[in-house]
């Protein structure tokens, strides 16, 4: 199965970096990612090409994040296609989990434990 991500941008250069990067350190390989400049006025296109080169990259007069979206799924040719704003990061679930550990601990106890083997997350000892 062959993965999209459709970045419309319009003035993202603070955060397509970002963005990118997020894309591209999922556990589940993508395909393809189509970068759609929607006639951005700062350099949001030169950052997509230094930072991704394999990136695809596209630029259009501003036409608003919906012309934006379709315009890249014109050009995807993936079988699943995805979305991701360029101000938004997609987390893994090791990530997230991670991130919840600390929380959980205190609600689950032991169970925790179990929770961090089955996903891959360190391990930290919790109290039953």
């Amino acid at each position: 199965m062959e993965i999209c991500v459709i970045i419309p941008a319009y003035n993202a250069s603070q955060y397509i970096d970002q963005a990118i990067n997020s894309v591209v350190m999922q556990t589940v390989p993508i395909t393809e990612i189509i970068v759609v400049d929607d006639g951005s006025t700062d350099n949001t296109s030169e950052i997509v090409k230094t930072v991704a080169p394999n990136v695809i990259l596209v630029k259009q007069s501003n036409s608003g994040p919906s012309a934006a979206r379709n315009r890249g799924l014109d050009l995807a040719q993936g079988d699943v296609v995805a979305f991701l704003d360029a101000d938004d990061l997609w987390l893994s679930l090791i990530h997230i989990f991670s991130e919840l550990r600390d929380f959980l601990a205190p609600l689950f106890g032991r169970a925790c434990n179990q929770l961090c083997i089955a996903f891959g997350a360190p391990l930290r000892n919790f109290p039953a």
